[in-house]
C-alpha cells in the first residue's frame, strides 16, 4: 500500500504518502454520510478569540432561547481530516438531537506531524473553555455543554473532560457528558488482543501499523519516524510492565472470548532509550487518557466499541476504568462492528448508533 501511495502520489505531484491520504480518504467518509434535508438548519461561522469556528444550529432553534451544546473533535489519527469531512455527520446529529454543535473551521485542531502533542489537545481545550465562558452569545445554555469525538477525537474528548474536571475556568459549569467513540485512548500496549485479531479487519485504512504510525507522528512530529520498535512493544520496559499503568490494560478485564493466551507475547527485547524518551508523553493523561491517576468525578460517558476494530480493547479498558470509579457509563459494543461506522450514516448501523447517542445526550442534559 505504501508503494502504491508513493507511486500515485508522485503522479499527482504529492511529495509524501500522508499528503495523498489526506486528499483521498476524506472522499470516502463524505460519500458514506447520508445527506440531510436542505432545511435541516444552518451554520454560522464566527471567531472564538482568534479561532474560526463553525456552529451547527438545527432549524428548531429560536434566536431568543438557549439550547444544549456540544463540542465535537473529529477523528483521523491526529493527522487526517477536517471538519468538512464530518459536515454531514454533524448536520444530522444537530438536527436529530436538537443540539447546537460547535466545531472549529477547516480543521477542528491543528494536526500532527506539523503540530505534534500537545498542540492539538491545547487547541481543543482552548475552544471548549471559550464556549463555556461565552455560551449565551451563541444561543447555548452554559449549564448543558458536552464534548464528544471519534477515534483520535475520542482521545481528545476524554482528555478535555479530564482537564476541565480538574481545571475548570472560574464561574463556569461542569461538562455534562462525554461521547467517546471507538477511541485511541492509550499507546502503552500495541499488542492487545484487538491489535492482534483485527490486524486485517480494515487493511487499507485501520490496521495496527496505521494506528502506531499515527501515535508516533502525534508524539514525534516526524512524518518519517521509524515505528518498527513499537510493533513489538519495545517501548515498554520490564519495569513498566509491572507498573500500575500495565494493570489498566489487564486482558482479564475483557470479555472471555477476546482473551489471548500467549505466554511469549510480551517477552521482547526492550529499548530503554526509546522507552525513557517516549514515556515522558505516553504516561501523560492528556496524551493517553487511560493513564490518568484519577478518573473519578468525570461526567457520564457514552463509549462506543466495535468487535472488528483495532481499537476495540482501548474503549473497553476505558469503560472499565470509569465504571470502577463509579462514573456512569453507557457502553455500546457492536458485535461484527467496525471502525468509522459512526460516520457511515448511509448504513443502518450508523443510523442506529446515532439514535442511541442522541438518547444518551437527551438523558444527560435534562
Amino acid at each position: 500500500m505504501d508503494i502504491l501511495n508513493i507511486y500515485i502520489g508522485t503522479k499527482l505531484n504529492y511529495d509524501h504518502p500522508l499528503n495523498l491520504t489526506r486528499k483521498l480518504l476524506p472522499i470516502v467518509f463524505v460519500a458514506a454520510g447520508e445527506n440531510v434535508p436542505e432545511d435541516w438548519g444552518h451554520t454560522r461561522e464566527v471567531k472564538f478569540d482568534d479561532v474560526n469556528v463553525r456552529i451547527y444550529y438545527p432549524k428548531t432553534v429560536e434566536t431568543d432561547k438557549l439550547y444544549p451544546g456540544m463540542v465535537y473533535y473529529h477523528g483521523g489519527g491526529f493527522i487526517l481530516f477536517s471538519i468538512d469531512t464530518y459536515d454531514k455527520v454533524l448536520r444530522r446529529l444537530a438536527m436529530n438531537a436538537n443540539i447546537v454543535i460547535v466545531a472549529v473551521e477547516d480543521s477542528l485542531y491543528r494536526l500532527a506531524p506539523e503540530f505534534p502533542f500537545p498542540v492539538p489537545v491545547q487547541d481543543c481545550i482552548k475552544a471548549t473553555e471559550y464556549l463555556m465562558e461565552n455560551a449565551d452569545k451563541f444561543n447555548i445554555d452554559a449549564r448543558k455543554i458536552g464534548v464528544a469525538g471519534d477515534s483520535a477525537g475520542g482521545n481528545l474528548a476524554a482528555a478535555v473532560s479530564l482537564h476541565l474536571t480538574n481545571l475548570r475556568p472560574t464561574n463556569t459549569y461542569p461538562i455534562r457528558f462525554q461521547g467517546i467513540i471507538y477511541p485511541m485512548i492509550q499507546s502503552f500496549d500495541f499488542l492487545t488482543p484487538s491489535y492482534q485479531t483485527n490486524a486485517d479487519a480494515m487493511p487499507t485504512m485501520m490496521n495496527p501499523g496505521a494506528i502506531i504510525d499515527a501515535w508516533v507522528k502525534y508524539w514525534s512530529g516526524d512524518a518519517n519516524y521509524d515505528i518498527t520498535p513499537f510493533w513489538t512493544n519495545k517501548h515498554i520496559t520490564q519495569q513498566l510492565q509491572k507498573s500500575k499503568y500495565a494493570k489498566y490494560l489487564d486482558y482479564k478485564q475483557l470479555p472471555t472470548k477476546y482473551h489471548i493466551t500467549n505466554p511469549n507475547l510480551h517477552n521482547h527485547e526492550e529499548n530503554k532509550t526509546l522507552s525513557n524518551e517516549y514515556q515522558k508523553v505516553m504516561l501523560n493523561p492528556l496524551y493517553s487518557p487511560l493513564m490518568a491517576d484519577d478518573v473519578s468525578n468525570l461526567p457520564p460517558a457514552f463509549i462506543l466499541t466495535a468487535e472488528h476494530d483495532v481499537l476495540r480493547d482501548d474503549g473497553l479498558f476505558y469503560a472499565k476504568r470509569l465504571q470502577d470509579s463509579n462514573v456512569p457509563v453507557n457502553l455500546l459494543h457492536i458485535e461484527n462492528g467496525y471502525h468509522a461506522m459512526f460516520s457511515f450514516t448511509r448504513l443502518k448501523i450508523g443510523r442506529k448508533i446515532h439514535r442511541q447517542f442522541q438518547t444518551f445526550i437527551e438523558n444527560n442534559i435534562k
